[in-house]
């Protein structure tokens, strides 16, 4: 598989030189601001989508403990900390006990496809202002509100992103992951 650095005329072909690390569940999601290599491409919902690679290494490890986990232990122990908060914030009552066998379809909001979230919902939350601007147009789907990149805009955001020192990598498949999608 052959990754485009943006930015750069290297080409990367190693998998390892770009697929973003899995995190130790727990950590904290203040590092997706800081994070400078951002990973974009095609969303499986057919978008240009844009993150860093921390936090779409997030959403695969919720996605993964979403499919994995036998107990509810077991889910809450591979959860990052911002994700098992929302869950936490979002349900009335308390998780189940650690002991529990693990449902995926118990999990607040995983049936109405609001947890985990949407790259596309999550721009706000690590993006530069100046990046930010750049996002034209409003899309929603169910209750979420998220910033769509027009097509037309996506090489004038790139350059953009490098200008403010990010590295972009053009992978789909790594993208697919904050999805669920392996």
């Amino acid at each position: 598989m052959t990754r485009r650095v943006s930015g750069s005329k290297k080409k990367a072909t190693d998998s390892t030189a770009t697929t973003p690390p899995v995190l130790a569940a727990g950590e904290q999601a203040s590092t997706w601001q800081e994070d400078r290599t951002l990973i974009h491409g095609t969303s499986p919902h057919e978008r240009f989508v844009i993150a860093p690679a921390m936090l779409i290494a997030e959403l695969a490890a919720v996605h993964r403990a979403l499919a994995e986990s036998a107990t509810w232990g077991d889910f809450v122990d591979a959860l990052p900390r911002w994700a098992l908060a929302s869950l936490q914030d979002a349900s009335a009552d308390e998780l189940p006990s650690r002991e529990c066998v693990f449902d995926a379809a118990e999990v607040p909001g995983v049936e109405d496809h609001e947890f985990p979230p949407m790259l596309e919902s999550m721009y706000e939350l690590w993006m530069p202002a100046p990046l930010l601007r750049r996002c034209a147009g409003a899309s929603s789907a169910l209750r979420e509100e998220w910033l769509e990149l027009a097509p037309s805009q996506v090489a004038t955001f790139l350059r953009a992103a490098n200008k403010l020192g990010f590295q972009c990598i053009e992978d789909s498949d790594v993208l697919a992951t904050a999805y669920g999608v392996t």
